[in-house]
């Protein structure tokens, strides 16, 4: 990738939407399992394990996605697997963990468990009147990798510094860099000016976003290498510090002012969430937050001394016992429930037998066909109830009533009126015809067809619809 140019892209705002739940936390100040003191960032491998930056420790703590330690590695000191303050980490995807170790101006690489494999900063003078030596660090902070295994670093160092996003490949071999020295680096034609943090992440596509501290916005690289200024313009991202980028590319970033502020990967404003505080879901100073594959948003919070992990919560299921009920006879197609599960539409063909479905509660559910048709379009099934409604825990017994059609007729010369009119009836129910003369015309006869069906002479009768009937007055 080629870090260049840069160009600006205004965020929009949508209307917020609260949707990430706080689950769980764990964590307290110290220096034993599970305590931190300064922890500065957070990584999740994509087994779910959870990685921490133990900074006034000197070390990185392994947990689980429930928070249960697992390991840690790291004391004090220059050698390998030692460190100075760290303050970034970030994990590939196969597992090998990197961590800024800023006190030894180097970048440390390891196993998932800790064991020492490599690090790079080339020793000697970072700045020159050329711009900062490719490769060399002054105060490594932040660190990232992309899906091909490049990791990038952003380098500050504040007014000495190099202050830039420095990027590798895997065993630490220089590629390219970002950014120039100086406590302000302009880029480009100066249309921006940014101071690096340890805030970095890298999307699913491969653009690199990166905190700017100056700005109060959010730089990223896009995938043809142009620097774009992302997010901008919002009244409370005011020092911005950790970032992470979810599956989908929605944008997390921790906020001074104890909160999370999510957006969109076109970078539409979505939601935010916290307060300052100890409780749950409230935070002392979020410095660092990541997003597991499962959309799951861990946060560090550093001043509670703390990660909370934040997520959608399992929707509440209604159990409903459902069937259905043929009254008349016959044997249809039977008809299908539908119902949300899990956030999921679903479907279940029913029986007259009761069966037991799990729905989430307040969704609505619906029953298709109605009516249900059998093999010939003049008999039919028709619900005798609403065949919609709420999830509730009710035992729903779906009645269908067997119908055929009457088909009411004049006799082409015409002469008179019938009633009732054509329509569809309940089997085996009783229904009056009426024949009426028009003046100067007289009634003669009915012409039925089919079972239960009348065929005579008197002006009215009561048929039974035994089967779909055609009733045919005749007039002279």
């Amino acid at each position: 990738m080629v870090l260049n140019a840069i160009t600006v892209k205004p965020l929009s705002f949508a209307k917020a939407c609260n949707t990430c739940n706080f689950l769980l936390a764990w964590g307290s100040a110290g220096s034993g399992n599970s305590q931190f003191s300064a922890p500065q960032s957070i990584a999740v491998d994509s087994s779910g394990n959870v990685y921490v930056a133990d900074s006034n420790n000197n070390r990185i703590e392994k947990f689980s996605s429930t928070g249960n330690y697992i390991s840690q590695w790291g004391t004090h000191g220059s050698g390998p697997g030692q460190f100075s303050n760290p303050m970034g980490v970030t994990v590939d995807s196969s597992g090998n963990v990197y961590v800024t170790d800023p006190g030894n101006d180097r970048v440390e690489k390891f196993t998932d468990n800790g064991a020492y494999i490599t690090q790079w900063n080339t020793m000697g003078t970072v700045m020159t009147s050329n711009g900062p030596v490719p490769g060399r660090f002054t105060d490594p902070l932040g660190v990232a990798v992309d899906s091909s295994g490049n990791v990038y670093v952003t380098d500050g160092g504040g007014n000495y510094g190099s202050n830039r996003v420095v990027e590798f490949n895997g065993t630490g071999s220089f590629i390219n860099q970002c950014g120039c020295g100086g406590a302000l680096c302009v880029i480009g034609s100066g249309s921006d000016t940014f101071i690096v943090t340890q805030g970095i992440a890298v999307d699913a596509s491969g653009h690199v976003y990166f905190v700017n501290s100056y700005g109060d916005d959010i730089l990223v690289v896009n995938g043809s290498g142009a620097l774009v200024d992302y997010m901008t313009g919002r009244a409370d991202l005011v020092q911005p510090e950790g970032i992470g980028v979810d599956s989908a590319g929605n944008v997390y970033v921790t906020v001074s002012n104890n909160t999370i502020q999510k957006f969109s990967s076109s970078g539409n404003y979505l939601t935010s969430w916290g307060s300052t505080g100890s409780g749950n879901g409230q935070f002392n100073n979020p410095n660092a937050v990541a997003v597991d594959s499962s959309g799951n948003v861990y946060v560090l919070d550093s001043g509670n001394s703390r990660v909370e992990k934040f997520g959608d919560l399992p929707p509440i299921t209604d159990s409903m016992t459902v069937s259905y009920l043929i009254v008349g006879g016959g044997n249809p197609a039977p008809p299908v429930f539908h119902y949300v599960l899990a956030g999921v539409s679903e479907s279940l063909t029913l029986t007259q037998v009761a069966k037991s479905v799990s729905v989430d509660a307040g969704t609505t559910w619906y029953v298709t066909p109605n009516p249900l048709i059998g093999s010939s379009s003049s008999q039919q099934w028709y619900s005798m109830q609403p065949l919609n409604g709420t999830a509730s825990t009710t035992n729903i017994q779906f009645l269908f009533q067997h119908q055929y059609y009457l088909t009411m007729n004049v006799s082409s010369t015409g002469g008179g009126t019938v009633t009732p009119n054509s329509g569809w009836y309940g089997a085996d129910e009783g229904v009056m015809i009426t024949a009426k003369a028009n003046p100067g015309y007289k009634f003669k006869s009915w012409t039925g067809t089919g079972s239960g069906s009348f065929t005579g002479t008197s002006t009215s009768h009561t048929i039974s619809m035994k089967s779909a009937i055609t009733e045919t007055a005749n007039f002279t």
